[in-house]
């Protein structure tokens, strides 16, 4: 709870949508935490829809547990495209300038038959489960358009105590990544790869002058060692020898031996490349859905999440990354059984879905082109 007042003062725009009030506590799914001036009545409405607390903790579990779980049953064989799939496959990133952030892979993707999965995309895809989505066909509990839990958005999610415990299990993949690829004493930035540039979509850095190359020398504004010197990347890379702390057993050790040249990820039998969504007209965090028929059924073939805030024309960073994009793996099992003329991709926002997105993605939303390449 909230023992002070939390103003948004992003100019010019008065409606304040991540203002907390004095007393405020942190919601989650199904609730919103909208209370700016244009939210407010709307949000309370809502929320008084979802006063048993005691079941709004197991509907938060239930959408949790389908966003690690879900998959495509193609002729009695059952193939995840979920969370818990993304979290391992982020293992085998061939370098960490793709691991570390969606625009690097994007780049990296468009140009590979093996696409790599960046840790920052399972990382989008809890906080927007956290924050008020549900996988696309999985359930539905009906919040009102523009309800947002804090986790679901940039600017509010740090309010949220489990983003603590998130953030630590992506710093534990990103151990595990690096014992993995013989990454524990030093790393290597790609020089002048996209996503490492300090205007990038990544966000503005702090202590950097606009339209910098970033690499593991820059400095990690506001964070200096006692004798003055701006602490860096390099100062950082070893968790055990250099920070003095390390991670007990739990899932997917197993994934953080040293891969071998033989093990190296075989392309996909299908990709579906998503490009060309503008998200200036989108309020806040939204999913990229396709959907396509296998095996005579139309069924959810995997998402997107686009971790994004409600005002991008108050972002000036934001303004020159505007295209949201993404890469979605299909099973071998899957491409086979898809028909690919069927592929759709739905434009999913805070007002639900947005109908025919593979054409013109709803009032406001901008259509989302897309290609299925299949081998």
């Amino acid at each position: 709870m909230f023992n002070k007042a939390i103003v948004d003062h992003l100019d010019p725009f008065p409606d304040a949508d991540y203002s907390k009030p004095i007393g405020y506590e942190t919601v989650r799914y199904p609730l919103s935490g909208l209370v700016g001036p244009a939210d407010k009545a709307a949000t309370e409405a809502h929320n008084a829809k979802f006063a048993d607390y005691s079941l709004n903790v197991k509907l938060l579990n239930l959408n949790i547990v389908s966003w690690l779980t879900t998959g495509i049953t193609v002729q009695g064989t059952f193939h995840p495209y979920n969370v818990g799939r993304e979290y391992r496959n982020c293992l085998d990133a061939p370098n960490y300038t793709v691991f570390s952030n969606t625009t690097s892979a994007t780049e990296w993707n468009d140009h590979t038959d093996t696409p790599a999965v960046p840790l920052e995309s399972p990382h989008n895809h809890i906080h927007l489960a956290v924050g008020g989505y549900e996988v696309p066909g999985q359930g539905d509990f009906s919040p009102i358009d523009g309800a947002n839990g804090d986790m679901g958005e940039n600017d509010t999610a740090g309010l949220d105590p489990i983003f603590f415990f998130h953030h630590c299990h992506v710093d534990r993949m990103f151990w595990l990544w690096q014992k993995r690829h013989g990454c524990t004493g030093s790393l290597e930035i790609m020089e002048g790869y996209p996503g490492t540039n300090s205007v990038d979509s990544q966000g503005p850095t702090p202590g950097v002058a606009p339209n910098s190359w970033l690499n593991v020398d820059s400095p990690l504004a506001p964070f200096r060692h006692p004798d003055g010197r701006p602490v860096v990347s390099r100062d950082l890379v070893d968790i055990e020898q250099q920070l003095g702390y390390t991670y007990g057993p739990g899932s997917l050790d197993d994934l953080a031996a040293p891969a071998l040249a033989a093990e190296a990820p075989q392309p996909p039998a299908g990709v579906i490349s998503i490009r060309g969504v503008n998200r200036a007209a989108i309020r806040g965090s939204f999913l990229l859905s396709a959907f396509g028929t296998v095996d005579g059924t139309r069924q959810h073939l995997g998402t997107e999440a686009i971790l994004s805030r409600w005002h991008v024309e108050g972002c000036m960073n934001c303004q020159t990354h505007l295209e949201a994009r993404g890469h979605i793996r299909l099973h071998d099992e899957v491409a086979a059984a898809l028909d690919p003329d069927s592929v759709e991709v739905e434009v999913r926002t805070r007002g639900r879905e947005h109908p025919g997105a593979s054409v013109a993605g709803g009032p406001g939303v901008p259509a989302a082109r897309f290609t299925v390449r299949l081998r």
